[in-house]
């Protein structure tokens, strides 16, 4: 009886164990890409492309590290599940894409400790997922991007986050579109942790008259909770989105708000520039007005517009709105 006892206990041991190893071995999926290789993906023999990277990761967490320089070439690749970051190697890795290409990346990606260079109006596009931007301080982006849907397309929610590094210049809205039908179902969230981007557009790219704005079908939020915003504008080869939700636009942690500070006309229910000083945060919730209300510490209360607001959630009013913490 106590030998079955004890290889039953070493059998669920077993399974544990092998449990625990796909779980680890699933968390330290990596590829390495060279261009110019031709390898099977290992870190002394890599790939020299980094589609087939995309591939062989099978939607699934994992990291491709780039050595030296690869070439982003009009890369599209295909809907995939799963966060891929893309890594440099060391400090000489970079990723060029060549004059007026354009890459879309329909998945949950992020871009670490990596170098850019970018070929007049070559472009980053991202949809269908959450884009997380975080090359280096050192890391210069010298071109623009087009943020939450690309060309004719619907997508359910999409995200950017900046964590360090530099933009020139970024269309909130997307861009190329040529009908108001496309556009995202739910929120469009862009989060500046850190880094800087020197151009906000909050409106699409356009350089065809038959490209229009697209429709937000919730929220279009932008949050600055750290780093820095050089403009926030206008100009003529754009066009404004119809937003169903609200346009939130929340400066936190005691963040600048642009002297240059220009917005749209757009079609939304409500427009909320919040401004909130060091000691808690606003955030934006999926409910157009909501907001909520965290201070970084059980002694603090939020002071909006005059008013005590306690940790939770809390209904505004369009307009632009102070915070303070006391």
């Amino acid at each position: 009886m106590t030998k079955k006892i004890l290889s039953a206990i070493l059998a669920v041991m077993l399974v544990l164990s092998l449990a625990a190893f796909t779980v680890s071995a699933e968390e330290e999926l990596a590829y390495w890409v060279e261009e110019g290789a031709a390898g099977d993906g290992s870190e002394d023999n890599p790939m020299g492309d980094i589609g087939e990277a995309f591939e062989a990761l099978g939607g699934k967490d994992g990291t491709i590290y780039i050595y030296g320089t690869y070439t982003f070439d009009k890369f599209r690749p295909p809907v995939w599940e799963g966060m891929i970051t893309v890594k440099g190697v060391n400090s000489d890795s970079t990723i060029t894409v060549p004059k007026s290409a354009g890459c879309v990346f329909n998945g949950d990606i992020t871009f670490k400790d990596i170098n850019f260079i970018i070929e007049a109006n070559a472009h980053f596009n991202n949809q269908n997922g959450t884009m997380i931007m975080d090359g280096g301080e050192a890391s210069k982006f010298e071109s623009f991007m087009h943020l939450s849907m690309f060309e004719n397309n619907i997508v359910e929610e999409s995200t950017f986050i900046l964590e360090s590094g530099y933009i020139k210049q970024a269309h909130l809205c997307g861009g190329y579109c040529t009908s108001l039908a496309n556009g995202v179902m739910g929120d469009a969230n862009v989060i500046i942790n850190g880094g800087e981007i020197g151009i906000v557009r909050f409106s699409a790219d356009k350089y065809m008259d038959s490209h229009t704005g697209i429709s937000i079908g919730g929220n279009m939020n932008f949050v600055v909770n750290g780093g820095k915003v050089g403009s926030v504008e206008s100009w003529v080869e754009v066009t404004a989105p119809e937003i169903m939700g609200a346009l939130n636009i929340i400066f936190n942690n005691g963040t600048e708000k642009p002297e240059k500070f220009i917005i749209p006309e757009t079609a939304a229910c409500g427009i909320f520039i919040i401004e909130s000083g060091k000691g808690g945060v606003i955030n934006p919730t999926t409910e157009a007005g909501v907001f909520e209300v965290k201070s970084d510490s059980k002694d603090k209360v939020a002071k909006i517009d005059g008013e005590l607001v306690y940790n939770g959630t809390v209904t505004l009013e369009p307009g632009e709105i102070t915070v303070e913490w006391v």
